[in-house]
């Protein structure tokens, strides 16, 4: 659960052990070449806060780079409908485009043509596909005739950091996926 924890860039053995000392326990180390970052997420010890814990963290290796693990939610609200005269574009499957946000129904009739690479972040779960996550989907890469999204062709890396989890969406998650996009040598994104 992301309430409990806290987030560290780079960390070094120094803090680590600063932080087994205030009996923080390491959840999980990993590394993403592709960004050129380490991070850390540390659990909170019972009976503090996170606030507390931060600072704390913080007196304990000042040098050290730690934060809140962030959730953000999923935005909302209604999409508006392209008519023909406000069509997208075109490209050609080489044209790579990433997406960090909810899952992708890839069974909806604006993707039969479309390429998209789908991960899920947030769990080892497939992603669901959600409404907001296939709007985005569908005006980046869609064409369902009447309809082509701003690169329809272009292959799609969906990265979902949600999972259709209520505490998806956090920092590390997001993370992670920019990392996934920028190994798939993925030049631009849209995170929103």
């Amino acid at each position: 659960m992301h309430d409990r924890t806290v987030l560290v860039i780079a960390p070094s053995a120094q803090g680590l052990a600063a932080a087994r000392n205030l009996n923080f326990t390491i959840a999980r180390q990993e590394t993403m070449p592709s960004l050129g970052l380490d991070v850390a997420v540390l659990t909170v010890p019972d009976g503090m806060s996170v606030s507390d814990a931060l600072a704390a963290l913080r007196k304990a290796d000042p040098n050290g780079s730690y934060d809140y693990d962030h959730l953000y939610d999923p935005s909302g609200g209604q999409v508006s409908t392209a008519s023909g005269d406000e069509a997208g574009g075109s490209a050609s499957a080489a044209t790579k485009i990433g997406m960090i946000d909810a899952g992708v129904d890839r069974n909806h009739r604006a993707f039969d043509d479309a390429k998209i690479m789908a991960k899920n972040f947030a769990s080892d779960k497939e992603s669901p596909g959600t409404a907001h996550g296939t709007a985005v989907a569908s005006l980046l890469v869609g064409n369902d005739g009447d309809f082509r999204g701003a690169l329809a062709g272009a292959t799609l890396y969906a990265a979902d950091v949600y999972g259709g989890e209520a505490d998806g969406g956090s920092a590390e998650d997001i993370a992670r996926a920019l990392a996934w996009l920028a190994a798939n040598n993925v030049p631009v994104a849209n995170v929103s």
